[in-house]
């Protein structure tokens, strides 16, 4: 039986959820080019780096970088521990990101499964797209820490 506070706890859910959804780019894969199931193509070309508004970027400038292969996701915890048993993290964590790694750290597993980090360019292109976007889903909103959770020097 459906009671009144599901039925309401069911409503706000339903509402409280966005019906926006990702613009996708289309990338065309060129023939003979094997992308493996973990990763995702980015194609060479231009794209807007940086915000006008933001004077640590780029200021919005076209920027160009060649075609290059990217981890579809993130290192989960799990798979880090794998590489480094000594690291330790809450079970229930496994599924998300890899933290409170160092630089060489990332350096090493990054050697350790044949592949290498990305660079700065590479890392902005690959979150934003080609087509100005602030966040890779396009739609910004407005928020007091503007989407940062991190420190700054």
């Amino acid at each position: 039986m459906v009671t009144p506070f599901t039925l309401c706890l069911f409503s706000l859910f339903l509402f409280a959820c966005d019906s926006y959804e990702v613009a996708q780019i289309e990338v065309n894969i060129p023939d003979g080019v094997q992308v493996p199931e973990e990763m995702v193509y980015i194609p060479a070309g231009e794209f807007i780096m940086g915000n006008a508004e933001e004077p640590r970027t780029r200021l919005g400038e076209k920027v160009f970088s060649m075609a290059y292969l990217i981890d579809r996701y993130e290192v989960s915890r799990e798979q880090y521990k794998n590489f480094k048993p000594q690291y330790t993290f809450s079970p229930r964590s496994g599924f998300y990101p890899v933290t409170h790694v160092s630089y060489s750290e990332s350096l090493d597993y990054c050697r350790a499964q044949d592949k290498r980090l990305p660079t700065e360019i590479e890392w902005e292109k690959a979150a934003r797209g080609t087509d100005g976007r602030k966040w890779p889903w396009k739609i910004f909103v407005d928020h007091p820490n503007n989407g940062f959770s991190g420190f700054m020097s």
